[in-house]
């Protein structure tokens, strides 16, 4: 059922039964022009993009041991992971009765009607991507509650949250010395519950190993 379909029925409902001729040719001309418009797919890809722009993403993954993610999204390596607190509020449905964070669905295809749960064109990836065990929290632009301008000249967005969220650092063993002691001695004053921890892969096994600084 496309959105088009969904609007046809109500408007006959509404109609005034002196009016039903006209009415008619109204749900007529919707059909021939308005729904095929309505359902075409670069339509919707143009409308689910023009949704996006408003929009910012935190993307977190549910498996801080994986080797692909960490050279990819911690810089080989030499980067770090922020561990989170999943029994904070941030993770749980909010006075509104909206969840704070999704869980990614990951399938090959199209969606079948992305207009009827445009929520899920935001929720779901190819297959390929399964590995990375997503998931992802939106708000609006302009919800952020500050911005910031990165060295590569893109916006940086944030919004705040409670130190209770932060559970644990894991810094990558390829991190400068310099880096680590600026990282620590930062996370010792923000977030003194936190703990800090260093990941390194297991030569003979692959597994990935976080051990106490």
């Amino acid at each position: 059922m496309g959105i088009a379909s969904e609007v046809i029925p109500l408007l006959r409902e509404a109609a005034d039964p002196y009016l039903s001729r006209v009415t008619d040719e109204v749900v007529d001309h919707l059909k021939s022009v308005v729904t095929p418009a309505l359902n075409d797919n670069d339509l919707i890809t143009a409308m689910l993009n023009n949704i996006a722009t408003n929009l910012l993403v935190l993307s977190l993954t549910e498996d801080p041991c994986n080797s692909v993610m960490w050279a990819h999204y911690a810089a080989n390596w030499s980067g770090f992971v922020i561990g989170m607190n999943t029994a904070d509020a941030f993770f749980r449905i909010n006075d509104e009765g909206v969840r704070q964070i999704h869980k990614i669905e990951y399938f090959d295809g199209m969606l079948a009607e992305p207009m009827e749960d445009s929520r899920r064109a935001f929720i779901s990836k190819s297959t390929n991507w399964s590995y990375e065990k997503e998931w992802r929290s939106y708000i609006k632009n302009e919800e952020a509650e500050f911005t910031t301008r990165a060295a590569d000249g893109s916006d940086l967005h944030f919004r705040r949250f409670g130190n209770g969220l932060i559970a644990k650092i894991v810094i990558g063993h390829r991190m400068l010395s310099s880096k680590m002691e600026e990282l620590t001695a930062l996370v010792k004053a923000d977030y003194p519950a936190a703990k800090l921890l260093m990941a390194r892969p297991i030569a003979l096994s692959g597994a990935i190993e976080e051990v106490p600084l």
